[in-house]
């Protein structure tokens, strides 16, 4: 079974290319087998080079993922999230082969793997490069910084004082984890792709 990972897109460009992405998203012809939300029937309505799983891969590509929700509008810019096995897949990639015109920004996180990962390097649309999560006696807090100041910040606030940097989080872990395996601080710093 697969760890799924929580891709957020956003897709900028001409509105006509943009359209044309929205409703094949909504409406698509489904290949016998696949999911109805399934990319690949997503990338084929639109006439991407996708052509099957199989031929794909020897290609190098993998698509193991559904976009589930309807895709919404953010001023000129349309978004829709994905649900993706284990990490991003190549639908950025297949979708801007099709349209070199438009640019496709993400950011993907799987929390089992630790896996979380943005192309937006100047944080245009995905400005927080830094997920925390802790429980700290028995108390779960999460939260995104746009750096980790910010987030060692938090730490240091939520724990009056008592972790203030990389080496706190790490002595923290090493010591609780022999009394109580349930609790834990995790700084989780994206990871820039360029594309």
């Amino acid at each position: 079974m697969a760890n799924w990972a929580y891709t957020s897109y956003v897709v900028s460009g001409p509105k006509e290319v943009l359209e044309k992405i929205e409703k094949a998203i909504i409406s698509h012809p489904v290949s016998e087998g696949a999911d109805e939300h399934w990319e690949g029937d997503i990338l084929n309505a639109l006439g991407a080079e996708w052509v099957s799983r199989d031929q794909d891969r020897e290609k190098g590509l993998y698509m193991r993922g559904f976009i589930n929700e309807k895709p919404w509008w953010s001023g000129d810019d349309l978004r829709f999230w994905a649900e993706e096995a284990w990490d991003i897949t190549d639908f950025d990639i297949v979708l801007r082969k099709k349209f070199p015109e438009i640019k496709v920004y993400w950011a993907v996180e799987e929390e089992g793997m630790g896996i979380y990962k943005t192309n937006d390097r100047e944080g245009l649309y995905f400005e927080d490069k830094v997920y925390v999560d802790t429980c700290i006696n028995g108390d779960y807090r999460s939260d995104y910084f746009k750096n980790t100041d910010d987030a060692y910040q938090w730490l240091s606030e939520i724990t009056d004082g008592k972790i203030k940097t990389k080496k706190d989080v790490e002595d923290f872990n090493d010591s609780i984890s022999e009394r109580n395996p349930d609790e834990f601080i995790y700084v989780h710093e994206y990871l820039i792709i360029d594309n």
